[in-house]
């Protein structure tokens, strides 16, 4: 069973760091592309590229190392050599002069169309901060009061539930309302302007008492873009255009919709997934995601554009000798009201900067010495969930901006940890404290076992005392302390924990990683097809979680859960301990949790991960084989045959997982002699001749799929899927 998002720790880190909008929470690369409509007539625009008002500097004339930049130029280009990332573009302005410009990898891949400077890219969240600019304006103007309930300009918050949100609350993330109130891309259609999304927001209410924590809401954000609206009498980036991108000569950021899409080949092709499994989903050649304009996102633009919107907010609201915004305006904005939380939770938002949290002011994100207990934000800037990031350091007249399309990664986070060390405390860097006796049993390297996640590679360390495990394509997380039962749980959430397994001897050989994804049952309209046992009914229903809405509904044959995108999927169980198992899945439990007074309250899945202490071999050929090709790779494979090195190890799964990542990416020459060697290593593997008939099937060579689908049917019987491509090949040559 693959429930959208779930298949890994990815979809609930990823953020998590993005800023963290998930129109984020619709999983891109589950979701169908939505068609033009019939007999519509679309504006093309094609842009030209906006010419830089911070010219280019030398380093050192800035007072900035050119050494530390081109250390940070060559972490972000090693995020594109290792598949962490597709492409990205990083700036950096000192003292409004550009000292580092550089584009890395692919704007489009399967194009072979590289990244480069001034690119386009969806910086979704960081819509939101101009959004809560031109709400500034209008307060600026008279036009609206910070304590206005949002009632006053939208109908459909004149309900009990919706009726006391002021447009504070809204700007600050404390409104009570929900992330979204969309489930699917489709849902994106079904309201005719952003006026009627928003009435729609209003009536469906909140989730707590409005002002009593903070909550992103990519609802609330759109019901500002809604005001703005209606107190202006303009369409939204009509608005914000004439206003503001027009008055910061940001000339490259437009709004991508329908009605005005960007037609322009220096749009960058969107990815979705993981490290080295990226999925193209959408291109500037498809319709865009957006029917009109939205105050959560919309926006595309370029680094350069969104560095002249950072210099605005330095500047105290000042362009050029003109006052666009007021000073006390650009104070609400960037003072710190609520501690950030990550995205659909109360966990808080982590950050890469050492000794920094992160707070939220008014559509703003606002970073904060954590030591020093200072209102004063150190660092000012907003995230997106396609991964476009953007920091300002007041103090120093810095500017850094990393963008990339690469949706599913945190390495922003990691690149923030970077930036501290190389360019805001160089130096800082003392000798690693010595390692407590009783961790280090557990230091090194541990490859996942588990097919969702295999030949990933975990390490475990010690951060700032504690036992840390680095992510691929995340972050480092610090664990706790082990409880009673030796479970080690993520300091910034619970619901991750690790164990280690040790043999007989007390040596550490693996580890196992249990996540738990609460997701929380809406009330409403129970659904079944079949006779439902009464025990069962109260778990029937709607379980929503980023916007996804899983329907858990009795079928004739017995429990099922509505997947988005997925279709349906019938439960084994429950157990004694009333757990329902994923069908031929047992990494994947699903349990429900109910209240006090026994109602149901949630739907909590549980995915178990294992992993091996150490690195599989397949894991270093596939290094070779990118960096120097698969000759080069069958030499380090028979290099480790014969002289493996300490904590490297052999197995059969890894590099068949190796030999279908290869396969997956059309390179059937390298799939096939990995397939080969690993064969030759595992001749009783049923599995790898399997995966050779497929290979060669994809080949177009039909003789040899059908003798290795032959040989591995000879090793495992019951494989009926082997027997099964035998007759379709054998049907094929015949006709």
């Amino acid at each position: 069973m693959r429930l959208p998002g779930f298949m890994c720790l990815v979809f609930m880190i990823v953020f998590l760091g993005n800023g963290a909008n998930r129109f984020q929470y619709i999983q891109l690369s589950g979701a169908q592309k939505v068609k033009p409509k019939p007999g519509k007539v679309t504006e093309q625009r094609t842009m030209a590229v906006n010419p830089s008002i911070f010219p280019a500097a030398a380093p050192e004339s800035q007072g900035i190392s050119a050494e530390a930049l081109s250390e940070l130029s060559n972490i972000v280009k090693d995020y594109v050599k290792n598949e962490q990332v597709v492409g990205a573009e990083l700036l950096v302005v000192k003292n409004r002069h550009t000292v580092l410009h550089e584009a890395f990898g692919w704007m489009d891949k399967e194009e072979n169309k590289p990244m480069g400077i001034n690119t386009l890219f969806n910086i979704r969240s960081m819509t939101k901060p101009l959004t809560g600019a031109g709400i500034q304006l209008l307060v600026d103007q008279g036009k609206l009061s910070l304590t206005d309930p949002a009632a006053k300009y939208i109908p459909g918050f004149k309900n009990d539930k919706s009726k006391n949100i002021t447009i504070e609350q809204l700007l600050t993330h404390r409104s009570g309302l929900p992330l979204t109130i969309m489930a699917t891309l489709r849902d994106t259609n079904k309201f005719k302007d952003l006026v009627t999304m928003a009435n729609a927001v209003g009536k469906g209410g909140t989730r707590f008492k409005p002002g009593t924590k903070f909550w992103y809401s990519d609802a609330g954000t759109n019901v500002l873009g809604a005001v703005i609206e209606v107190v202006s009498n303009r369409p939204l980036d009509q608005f914000i255009g004439g206003n503001l991108l027009k008055s910061l000569n940001m000339l490259d950021t437009r709004y991508n919709t329908e009605k005005s899409p960007i037609k322009s080949d220096r749009v960058a092709s969107l990815y979705a997934g993981t490290v080295g499994a990226w999925k193209k989903v959408w291109t500037a050649k498809d319709e865009p995601f957006y029917p009109f304009a939205w105050g959560s996102q919309t926006l595309f633009g370029t680094p350069q554009d969104y560095a002249r919107f950072l210099a605005f907010w330095l500047d105290k609201g000042k362009v050029d000798d003109r006052q666009l915004l007021s000073k006390e305006a650009v104070l609400r904005t960037l003072t710190p009201v609520s501690r950030m939380t990550a995205l659909g939770s109360d966990m808080k938002m982590p950050t890469g900067f050492p000794r920094l949290k992160v707070h939220y002011g008014q559509m703003a994100m606002v970073y904060l010495d954590a030591e020093k207990n200072r209102m004063q934000p150190v660092v000012i800037g907003h995230n997106g969930s396609d991964g476009t990031f953007a920091w300002a350091w007041p103090k120093q007249e810095l500017m850094i901006l990393y963008f990339t399309q690469s949706r599913g990664q945190a390495t922003g986070l990691r690149l923030e940890k970077h930036i501290d060390r190389l360019l805001i405390n160089p130096g800082s860097v003392s000798d690693p404290a010595p390692v407590p006796e009783n961790l280090k049993f557990y230091l090194g390297k541990y490859t996942a076992r588990t097919y969702a996640m295999r030949n990933a590679v975990y390490e475990v360390s010690v951060q700032n005392g504690s036992l840390a495990i680095d992510i691929p394509g995340q972050m480092v997380f610090e664990l706790k302390e082990p409880d009673a039962e030796g479970r080690w749980a993520f300091k910034l959430t619970p619901n991750v924990k690790f164990t280690f397994k040790r043999s007989e001897a007390g040596v550490v050989e693996g580890m196992e990683m249990n996540q738990v994804t609460v997701i929380p049952k809406k009330q409403g309209e129970i659904v079944t097809t079949g006779i439902c046992p009464e025990k069962f009914r109260a778990i029937l229903g709607e379980y929503v979680i980023y916007g996804q809405v899983l329907a858990v509904s009795w079928q004739k044959k017995g429990l099922s859960v509505d997947v988005p995108g997925e279709g349906i999927v019938v439960l084994k169980g429950p157990d004694e301990k009333g757990r329902w198992q994923a069908p031929d899945d047992a990494t994947k439990v699903i349990y429900f949790e109910r209240t006090v007074e026994g109602k149901v309250k949630s739907l909590n899945l549980i995915q178990t991960f294992q992993f091996k202490k150490g690195v599989a071999a397949a894991v270093l050929v596939e290094k070779v084989i990118k960096e120097s090709g698969i000759e080069a790779g069958i030499s380090k494979y028979r290099e480790l045959k014969e002289n493996p090195p300490k904590e490297c190890y052999f197995d059969e799964r890894s590099f068949n997982t190796l030999g279908n990542k290869l396969m997956n990416g059309k390179k059937m020459d390298e799939a096939i002699a990995v397939f080969e060697l690993t064969a030759k290593t595992y001749p009783n593997s049923w599995n790898v001749y399997d995966s050779l008939g497929d290979a060669y099937t994809k080949k177009g060579n039909k003789e040899l799929a059908i003798k290795n689908y032959r040989k591995s049917l000879e090793l495992n019987p019951q494989n009926t899927t082997a027997r099964k491509r035998i007759d379709e090949l054998q049907e094929n040559k015949k006709n």
